[in-house]
């Protein structure tokens, strides 16, 4: 696995960003908490999911954002951000059986079909009661 201390461990201890240069902040799209409120911020969100205030997708889906934004590992928040999802769903109660992440069905998908799910600005409500979707995002008709 490495020589010893190459492979990170634990909640980080220095400052990480995503997007940008690996060098410096500089460009970053998002720059999470410095490394000195890692800590707390962690066992405010153990303490969150220690509760019931919310209902189980409410919950998973705050957890996650929670946990994306702390950031806490050096290497492997999206991973175990996804897995927490799936965790706190057991969990609780919704699903019964460990289910496969959302990420893997994703990878499966055509870049365009992958683009259009994550590109807001291709729905266009045309009613309260429809969504009409626009340009090459239309979905497909089959007699």
């Amino acid at each position: 696995m490495g020589e010893k201390g190459s492979i990170p461990t634990g909640l980080r201890t220095i400052q990480n960003w995503i997007g940008g240069s690996n060098h410096t902040l500089f460009g970053a799209e998002f720059i999470p908490a410095p490394p000195r409120l890692v800590h707390d911020l962690v066992d405010d969100l153990c303490f969150y999911l220690d509760g019931a205030s919310h209902g189980a997708l409410i919950q998973a889906a705050i957890a996650h954002a929670q946990f994306k934004t702390i950031h806490p590992f050096a290497d492997g928040n999206g991973r175990v951000g996804r897995a927490l999802i799936h965790g706190i769903l057991l969990r609780r109660g919704p699903t019964e059986y460990t289910i496969l992440p959302v990420s893997l069905v994703l990878d499966t998908w055509s870049k365009s079909k992958a683009t259009c799910l994550f590109a807001p600005s291709s729905v266009v409500k045309s009613s309260p009661r429809s969504a009409r979707i626009s340009g090459s995002c239309a979905p497909r008709r089959t007699a």
